[in-house]
């Protein structure tokens, strides 16, 4: 799970009320230490900004407004108390910084004089240690439009990884929400059930209101009675994912196609997020719109895995390959034999086989995939798709 402190090479940042001079002061300074955004954001946006990214170090230029940089350190400081508070100024005052170490600023630096303090700081926040030695790995998955099998897709990899490990699977579609039903189980509780108590949720409490299925996959579905979801506070989500990340190896947590402010909770703390599309124009159009949208709050690219699930393709659509969105490159196409022109994988689809995972041909898994498909066609067994596009997905 990506949270702060977690001993990342570069430190993420987000930058408050600097102008165009001060910009190009931090980004020759922190070039080499953190992760910095494009822009400076405004005092206003400060609070809902670092609450959706959390990042390690915020850096509040005092310049423009003293008036308004305290008060959003006072407001920080409750809100995210965990975020290296920085103030940066053009030029040094003790009455001034008497006043910002007050309301919860840990340095007050001058640029380019304090250079090297500013480095120390962004490089020391970025390497502290937290106070958990090891959370698990968050995925989220999310889909570019409805029905394209996102929700599919995350329980199906929670049961692959639910053989060997703790896995918990997170229904956070707050909208529509089926991960229960696609499991076939009856739940006493829910999320909503756990976010009033998220400020004291514990592993215990937690693990005592999640639903089992036979393959040993932890749930924590959402309610039947859309009534019930309303009023959702991010940081309650966040309390959540981060508990869940304490207690389990794997969290999967099904986002679906909406985004909202605990979506984008989910986005800012998941070390991968698999965004699934159909290769109908309609879904890789909604597909590119999700990819922009990704790239808006910040998330790297390197954390977006591209799915296109071929499980139901159009008549009279290409056969080759589909259309590939600007972004990231498709990890794996999903997709029933009948769909490739294999006479081998149609003959086994007759035979009532599951869908599959295709890697990309010239990919190094291609070849092995191939041939396990054909020993294991050999042994009268199905050839299972989630652990290859867990593989895909990891790699």
């Amino acid at each position: 799970m990506r949270t702060v402190g977690s001993g990342r090479a570069v430190a993420s940042v987000v930058l408050v009320g600097l102008d165009p001079e001060a910009m190009g002061l931090v980004r020759e300074t922190l070039a080499a230490e953190a992760v910095l955004p494009s822009s400076s954001i405004s005092y206003g946006d400060a609070i809902e900004v670092v609450k959706r990214s959390r990042p390690d170090v915020c850096i509040v230029g005092i310049g423009r407004s003293l008036d308004a940089a305290l008060a959003l350190a006072q407001a920080l400081s409750k809100e995210a108390p965990k975020v290296t508070l920085v103030a940066l100024a053009n030029t040094s005052s003790a009455d001034v910084i008497l006043s910002a170490m007050r309301v919860g600023y840990k340095e007050y630096v001058v640029l380019p004089n304090d250079a090297q303090r500013l480095r120390q700081v962004v490089h020391d926040t970025a390497y502290a240690p937290d106070d958990d030695d090891e959370k698990g790995l968050v995925i989220s998955v999310a889909g570019a439009k409805g029905g394209v099998g996102s929700t599919l897709i995350a329980t199906h990899l929670a049961a692959e990884l639910a053989a060997i490990h703790r896995v918990l699977c997170v229904d956070m579609d707050f909208s529509m929400g089926d991960a229960a039903t696609m499991l076939d189980l009856t739940p006493k509780d829910n999320i909503i059930d756990l976010l009033p108590r998220a400020d004291r949720l514990d592993e215990r409490m937690l693990t005592a209101s999640i639903a089992m299925h036979r393959s040993k996959v932890h749930v924590l579905p959402q309610p039947n009675d859309l009534e019930k979801v309303e009023g959702i506070n991010p940081d309650d989500v966040y309390s959540v994912i981060h508990t869940a990340a304490k207690a389990y190896q794997y969290v999967l947590i099904d986002v679906g196609m909406h985004t909202d402010s605990a979506t984008e909770v989910c986005f800012g703390v998941s070390d991968i997020i698999v965004l699934v599309t159909t290769p109908d124009v309609i879904s890789v159009r909604d597909a590119f719109r999700r990819l922009k949208l990704l790239e808006r709050l910040g998330i790297e690219k390197e954390r977006v895995k591209l799915v296109v699930n071929r499980h139901r393709q159009l008549a009279g659509e290409d056969r080759g390959h589909p259309v590939q969105p600007a972004g990231p490159r498709v990890r794996v196409h999903l997709g029933r034999p009948e769909d490739r022109g294999d006479r081998h994988q149609r003959g086994q689809a007759a035979a009532g086989s599951e869908p599959q995972v295709r890697s990309r041909p010239g990919s190094l898994l291609h070849g092995r995939d191939r041939d396990r498909q054909h020993r294991g066609r050999a042994r009268g067994r199905p050839v299972d798709w989630g652990g290859r596009l867990l593989r895909q997905l990891v790699r």
